[in-house]
């Protein structure tokens, strides 16, 4: 059985801590459960190439390596089946790959399908939000 840890991943660090603020006053007012944040600190899609580098993704061993989000610390000593759920925001941001020609329109929403289909569950891999 899990422990009644719950993880939120946030894209970035500015913005998110006023998400998470009212997430746990909304949703978790009263919980058992201990609520942990970490930031990736880059786009959905940076965190898809390291998925497609390692299918058996550990969050928080990825989110650790991120040496740019240095409170990610706060993950030491914990893995993926050290949480009951995990919880992913990220921005939408397609127009900025698309744009640029960096992606065609197809292989952007291929790549976010992908993601949408690996982080699916809260209970399995996380499940992804976007905004």
């Amino acid at each position: 059985m899990k422990p009644n840890n719950i993880l939120f991943v946030f894209e970035g660090e500015v913005t998110e801590p006023a998400i998470l603020d009212s997430l746990e006053k909304y949703f978790f007012p009263k919980t058992e459960n201990a609520i942990i944040h970490a930031v990736f600190g880059a786009e959905i899609f940076q965190l898809a190439q390291k998925l497609q580098k390692d299918e058996f993704l550990d969050l928080p061993g990825i989110l650790k390596e991120e040496k740019r989000v240095k409170w990610n610390s706060i993950l030491d000593g914990y893995t993926s089946d050290d949480f009951s759920a995990i919880y992913l925001f990220f921005d939408h941001d397609g127009h900025s790959h698309t744009n640029s020609g960096e992606l065609s329109q197809e292989e952007y929403t291929d790549m976010l399908d992908r993601m949408l289909n690996y982080f699916d569950n809260e209970t399995d891999h996380g499940k992804l939000f976007l905004s």
